[in-house]
């Protein structure tokens, strides 16, 4: 008369597993019966392998030629030519039976300020950490070789990002009230999850394989003459900055975000 039955699910790799099913059923004549039912199921994992390039990522001022902004100035991660940048990749491999994409989605928690004539304007993301401008950040898939179906499917996720603030209203400033300094600091803290979605059904969703934590964070005053000009890297003098070193975590957390964030 009624269906109670709910959904479940295991998200840890395992084989022969018990699966139970107790269902009571009644009938509209009256009678009832209870059935007792038990059925073994595989869980598969790919396995990912995580790899660190030895060289660090840089936090200083640019412009960013490469993408099309030559007349920006930016405080960030990476020179004009995204050297310098943050990086890292991770090996995704996966049993032969189950082809699929991989995909690397990021979280951010930025806390950024200027202080200009308006006074210390407080941005980012409010102390939320939110989408990092949208779900799929990177892609890989993961399919057989049809000359060789034998082959296990794997794929590599290159990670690649040079986050920055732009100093433009920092620098209006001196532009307008020469007695003004002005100033402009970041904090980011970063959350990377490498994720999988076997291929073969819609309903299939990703899930997280590993998540890489990382940050940087800066400040930079202008230090130029009246009238501003924000464009010379000498008129702007960087202190206080670092960059946490990425550290790799191994889990199956679900990345959750209230809003998406578009820097």
């Amino acid at each position: 008369m009624s269906n109670p039955t709910t959904a479940w699910f295991n998200n840890k790799q395992t084989q022969d597993a018990t699966a139970n099913l107790g269902l009571y059923c009644k009938f509209n004549n009256g009678q009832s019966v209870y059935l007792v039912r038990q059925g073994k199921f595989n869980v598969f994992t790919p396995s990912i392998t995580y790899y660190q390039p030895t060289d660090s990522a840089v936090v200083e001022v640019r412009h960013d030629a490469v993408n099309g902004n030559p007349n920006i100035t930016y405080l960030g991660i990476g020179d004009d030519y995204q050297n310098d940048a943050m990086r890292f990749s991770a090996m995704i491999t996966s049993s032969h039976k189950f082809q699929g994409q991989a995909i690397i989605t990021q979280l951010i928690n930025r806390q950024e300020y200027l202080y200009a004539l308006f006074g210390n304007i407080p941005l980012g993301t409010g102390g939320t950490n939110d989408l990092d401008t949208s779900e799929i950040y990177s892609q890989a898939s993961l399919t057989n070789n049809p000359q060789y179906p034998s082959f296990i499917p794997r794929d590599q996720l290159d990670f690649f990002d040079s986050p920055g603030i732009g100093l433009s209203y920092a620098s209006l400033t001196p532009y307008l009230v020469a007695s003004w300094t002005a100033w402009a600091s970041c904090n980011d803290h970063f959350n990377t999850y490498f994720r999988f979605k076997p291929a073969g059904d819609a309903d299939n969703i990703y899930v997280t394989l590993g998540r890489v934590d990382w940050d940087w964070h800066g400040s930079a005053a202008y230090i130029g003459g009246f009238p501003s000009d924000p464009y010379p890297l000498s008129n702007w003098q960087v202190t206080g900055t670092g960059t946490g070193a990425p550290a790799f975590h191994q889990l199956n957390d679900f990345p959750i975000w209230p809003a998406v964030f578009n820097p």
